[in-house]
């Protein structure tokens, strides 16, 4: 039976550019490894590519071809530097939408520890210069970026058969109303400090539920109906709001 992931797929920021590439998909192979696959948004034409994939150790790329069928030819090294051009004068078309670019071929290294978060990423490297280009189909380098995708390692090799975007949230609190006990889901898009807080009616803040940095990922959170003062709530409507980063929301439970 292949390797379980568990993933957490998202998330990072997209700058504007002519070009954006990121990670699709990721699943395992029959060779007890990985297929990686890399797919492309862009307003030109693409004529070849440079790409480094980082992993945070946790893979290592060991082949790569050509996704899209534009006949280009593909080659990676030891290093993990895959390249890609034609020969012939082929391009990647333009897309609006995420298409097809690459498949690689990976090993894990299981140096990551069981929970922690991988980033893809493909960036400029202070050492040993830029690992990232795409060029048009006369050569120039393109306008372009990498969108980092944080993979959630749910075991000590990566795990993919249940990949779900991670974007900021908070859903409605169940059971709603409720005694003596509810519980409310959020996600998480970005590291950083979350707050949750319960107000009353007047705006008074009742319960402080979370107040702490977190990982990118989803949660669940329970209150008894017990404030921060160690008394019972009254029976009455009351506002629950996240603060996190630049995202705020608030709703209402019974």
């Amino acid at each position: 039976m292949k390797k379980i992931l568990i993933a957490s797929f998202v998330l990072g920021f997209m700058f504007a550019a002519d070009a954006t590439v990121k990670v699709t998909d990721i699943q395992g192979n029959d060779s007890d490894g990985y297929t990686i696959e890399l797919g492309y948004i862009s307003s030109e034409p693409i004529g070849g590519y440079q790409i480094h994939l980082l992993s945070d150790g946790a893979l290592n790329v060991t082949g790569a071809e050509d996704a899209a069928e534009a006949g280009f030819t593909v080659s990676t090294g030891a290093s993990g530097i895959v390249l890609g051009f034609s020969f012939t004068g082929a391009t990647l078309p333009a897309a609006t939408e995420y298409a097809s670019m690459l498949t690689l071929t990976a090993e894990s290294t299981n140096d990551v520890a069981v929970g922690t978060l991988v980033s893809f990423n493909a960036i400029q490297d202070p050492d040993n210069g830029t690992n990232f280009i795409i060029s048009d189909q006369s050569g120039s380098a393109l306008d372009a970026s990498f969108l980092s995708n944080n993979w959630d390692t749910g075991s000590e090799t990566l795990d993919n058969d249940s990949i779900s975007p991670v974007s900021f949230s908070l859903s409605e609190n169940y059971p709603n109303p409720f005694n003596p006990s509810t519980t409310i889901d959020y996600s998480v898009a970005e590291p950083g400090f979350v707050d949750l807080l319960v107000f009353d009616a007047q705006g008074r803040l009742v319960k402080t539920l979370v107040s702490e940095n977190k990982n990118v990922g989803s949660y669940s959170v329970s209150w008894n109906g017990v404030t921060d003062s160690g008394i019972n709530a009254s029976t009455g409507m009351y506002f629950y709001t996240i603060e996190a980063g630049d995202f705020v929301e608030t709703k209402k439970m019974l």
